[in-house]
């Protein structure tokens, strides 16, 4: 019973869990150059709803990002290079892969 390794939900928390730690490694150990930008006025004007935007922002980026791959995966690569589609799953672990490499 031969069985190709698939990328679950487990791992995708894993890699985002390490993608969170370093980024607020980042944030708290690196200093941040001041900068007006047009959030600024959200957080002045209410923290716990600028927070819970910028949460909402980031699970939209995956989500998005993820279905997109997933899409041109499914749609171009398969065609083009005769490999196997992949699920939800695995284009969100490749999604997270390349923005962990990318930050």
């Amino acid at each position: 019973m031969n069985r190709s390794p698939t990328i679950t939900a487990a791992f995708n928390i894993v890699l985002l869990l390490y993608l969170v730690f370093f980024a607020c490694a980042t944030i708290i150990f690196e200093p941040i150059p001041q900068a007006d930008v047009p959030w600024d006025w959200v957080y002045e004007w209410n923290p716990i709803l600028a927070v819970c935007l910028g949460f909402v922002v980031i699970g939209v980026t995956i989500f998005w990002g993820s279905k997109l791959i997933q899409y041109f995966w499914n749609r171009f690569l398969t065609d083009l290079f005769q490999v196997r589609s992949i699920t939800f799953n695995e284009a969100m672990g490749i999604f997270l892969i390349f923005f962990v490499i990318g930050f």
